[in-house]
């Protein structure tokens, strides 16, 4: 080694895996495939390339990346699926606009750690995910008033 990068006592040199790495480092899910579920990627053989654990005062969000492609998101006991290719054409623009706040593009990303962007997008579709149930859900007033009508009867 060189004076100028000595080696460190006692302690591992930290290097930071971007997003842009670990793309490199999976695999992309073959086109027509079916998407699988959490369950199946925690049970089968495909390796884990990366995982993060973020606790907060909240609960715990875990990201786990395989390397068949595929991310499991999972915030408390809520968990979505999707392929790494999923995150792509990305654009956060600050909604205070008029030169306050900033933009984040994709480029952002990639260089930034891995798993920030699997946030963004895993509380994204675990929001979709809610509200499509929710939707599912949701009876009119008039529905159940004439449903209680023909019950009485």
């Amino acid at each position: 080694m060189s004076a100028d990068s000595p080696e460190p006592k006692g302690r591992k040199a930290v290097v930071m895996l971007t997003l842009r790495k670990l793309k490199e480092m999976v695999e992309s899910p073959k086109k027509g495939e079916k998407k699988p579920s959490c369950k199946s990627l925690r049970e089968g053989k495909c390796p884990v390339v990366a995982q993060k654990i973020i606790k907060n005062e909240v609960g715990i969000v875990t990201i786990t990346v395989y390397k068949n492609g595929y991310v499991v998101y999972q915030a408390q006991n809520r968990v979505t699926v999707f392929p790494i290719e999923d995150i792509s054409g990305y654009r956060y623009s600050s909604v205070a606009g008029n030169g306050y706040g900033c933009d984040l593009t994709e480029s952002y990303f990639e260089e930034a750690e891995w798993y920030l962007r699997f946030v963004l997008r895993g509380e994204d579709r675990l929001s979709i995910n809610l509200d499509s149930c929710n939707q599912k859900r949701c009876i009119s007033l008039s529905s159940a008033k004439s449903q209680a009508v023909r019950q009485e009867r």
